[in-house]
């Protein structure tokens, strides 16, 4: 996570990333499940809400893309019941 910080901090300091907008400027699937208020520094600090993974180890099951892409598709369905 050290690496992923200081890329991210950097980012911000270049006004390429932005800690209070909405997770959904930069992904907008991440909407579904009425995610769409939770804001990059929720994520960040995570305080967001949702909750961790609630299957096996997703890496294992991915067939198709990258590794990311298959985790990601799966975080999108996280959320509280709208």
């Amino acid at each position: 996570m050290t690496m992923t910080s200081l890329v991210a901090l950097v980012l911000v300091d270049r006004g390429v990333l932005d800690l209070d907008a909405n997770v959904t400027a930069y992904w907008p699937e991440f909407a579904a499940r009425c995610k769409s208020g939770i804001k990059v520094r929720h994520i960040w600090s995570h305080t967001s809400g949702v909750s961790g993974w609630t299957s096996r180890s997703p890496s294992t099951k991915c067939t198709t893309g990258t590794r990311g892409e298959f985790a990601g598709s799966i975080f999108v369905g996280f959320g509280p019941s709208c």
